[in-house]
């Protein structure tokens, strides 16, 4: 919640007395109005999960105040309508409530109940997202629903080279299907087309003119949920989140690092109305060796016939086209180990260049071993200084990507494993991983003073496949995700206080 904290804010949030009230604005389509209740707060919860698409959920049971009359039946008219509710606090000093926004939501439930000495109402309620995910709406009608990748002539060809963006055809389904009119949906692609990632990313955006572009139809059958389409289509490219704000705007955005934020309270402030702490960590869930498992390739071109000279391997292959296309793969086993500026030549069509998909570099020397098959995918992009396509090759891996990400100490133990063909190699290094899980492509994270090292608490591996790996399409790829995976199970895992505890709502003791 974008909100900053008033000196006000803190003097009340710190007294010692303090009421509360809540007040719930029902909302026609166009956001005025159309019933209210307002009424003393017995109890209450309100869930922020960051990891839910519905990321709000309130239920609060309150004492409606005694002009609300009818409430049965105004009740029943309040279905499908979307409600504002806000929360008033105040001491013994002040005679009106301050009115705190705790977000746009829809009714999911009510409870009633009157008798001689109670008269308490709960609402169960949701974000907006509910809409969406099939709780209450958001099922596709048609028999099959399609986001193409790009207009098609009548022949099946591109038409006029309109191929169709990834927010384009996101907003397309949240506005059409969805029914959603207040959204903010950023740009999703390449990571190398943001300014956050490459400082010449204008240029990259001209190389690469598709970086943001559907890669491919998707496709839906009818009883799919619109939530199904959004998560597609946000996990074609990681680290991109889809929620509903406070505001019940629908939010599309890189999930935020909060590297850079202000601190709004800190520890002076929690010490004036902390009652109690304790301190608890879960060990289980720590792990500190993660492996990547990306998409199984399936090769449209594959030859055996490779012979290496100054640095290019030409390469044979039947039936093959005329000319390099966009979106090839080509799959053969290389002769001799590459060098640092490898390149490819294919039935003599032009030498281009093998570069790493992650990084947009030439390989390293040795990314590609002698006497194993290992896949490119071609892609051609417009080189401003020629005004001209080019043609590059981009080393994906293997049959399919595969990489490993170690926590560890950088110490290791000397002949301390026996691998089954008898090799004696050092404990946790790098050749002891590469052995032990089948992988030349792992990487060592360093942190020596980490409590949850392989060193230290041996090791726990997370392996991860199927599902949004299914988009990592290179080893480059496939270790920077495993990277990734591995910081946030190790990396930021913290033992913290638990909750702070405080007395029960409406008049409460501090």
């Amino acid at each position: 919640m974008n909100y900053t904290i008033t000196s006000a804010d803190r003097q009340l949030a710190f007294s010692r007395w303090l009421e509360l009230s809540v007040k719930l604005l029902i909302l026609n389509d166009d956001n005025s109005v159309f019933d209210d209740l307002t009424g003393i707060a017995n109890a209450g919860t309100l869930n922020i999960d960051s990891s839910s698409s519905v990321r709000r959920t309130y239920s609060i049971t309150i004492t409606p105040s005694l002009t609300d009359y009818n409430l049965g039946t105004r009740i029943s008219g309040w279905a499908g309508r979307t409600c504002l509710l806000r929360l008033g606090v105040r001491t013994p000093r002040q005679e009106q409530f301050t009115w705190y926004n705790q977000g746009i939501f829809l009714i999911t439930g009510t409870n009633l109940s009157y008798d001689s000495s109670s008269d308490n109402l709960t609402i169960n309620c949701s974000d907006l997202y509910v809409t969406l995910d099939g709780t209450i709406n958001g099922a596709l009608g048609a028999y099959k629903t399609v986001f193409p990748a790009y207009a098609e002539d009548s022949d099946g060809s591109v038409k006029d080279d309109r191929y169709n963006t990834i927010r384009d055809s996101l907003i397309l389904a949240i506005s059409t299907f969805g029914k959603i009119r207040n959204y903010l949906v950023c740009d999703i692609g390449e990571y190398r087309g943001f300014r956050e990632h490459n400082t010449d990313y204008q240029q990259y955006r001209i190389n690469n003119p598709r970086w943001n572009c559907l890669p491919y139809d998707l496709e839906y059958s009818s009883g799919s949920s619109i939530s199904s389409v959004i998560t597609d289509m946000i996990e074609l490219y990681p680290g991109y989140d889809a929620a509903f704000d406070e505001n019940g705007t629908f939010v599309v955005q890189p999930v935020p690092d909060c590297y850079s934020d202000p601190v709004i309270m800190d520890d002076s402030d929690i010490n004036e109305v902390l009652i109690s702490e304790s301190i608890s960590s879960d060990l289980s869930c720590v792990r500190n060796v993660c492996e990547v498992w990306g998409r199984t390739f399936d090769t449209d071109f594959y030859s055996e016939k490779c012979s290496s000279l100054d640095g290019c391997y030409n390469v044979e292959i039947d039936n093959y086209k005329t000319s390099y296309y966009t979106g090839d793969i080509i799959s053969f086993r290389v002769d001799k180990d590459n060098t640092a500026a490898q390149k490819v030549n294919i039935n003599g069509l032009g030498i281009v260049p093998v570069c790493d998909e992650n990084t947009d570099n030439p390989i390293s020397a040795c990314a590609c071993l002698a006497g194993n098959v290992y896949t490119f995918r071609c892609r051609r992009r417009y080189d401003t200084d020629t005004a001209s396509f080019v043609t590059m090759l981009y080393l994906l891996g293997q049959w399919q990507p595969h990489a490993v990400n170690v926590l560890t100490d950088g110490s290791v133990i000397e002949d301390g494993y026996t691998a089954p063909d008898g090799t004696v190699l050092d404990l946790y290094s790098s050749e002891y991983f590469e052995t032990v899980y089948n992988c030349s492509n792992v990487e060592l994270t360093i942190v020596p003073d980490s409590p949850f090292t392989v060193q230290r608490i041996g090791e726990r591996c997370a392996v991860m496949s199927g599902q949004e790996y299914d988009n990592i399409t290179s080893d480059s790829l496939a270790l920077e995700r495993a990277r990734y995976e591995n910081w946030k199970t190790a990396g930021l895992r913290m033992i913290l206080p638990s909750p702070l505890t405080q007395s029960s709502p409406g008049l409460r003791r501090i």
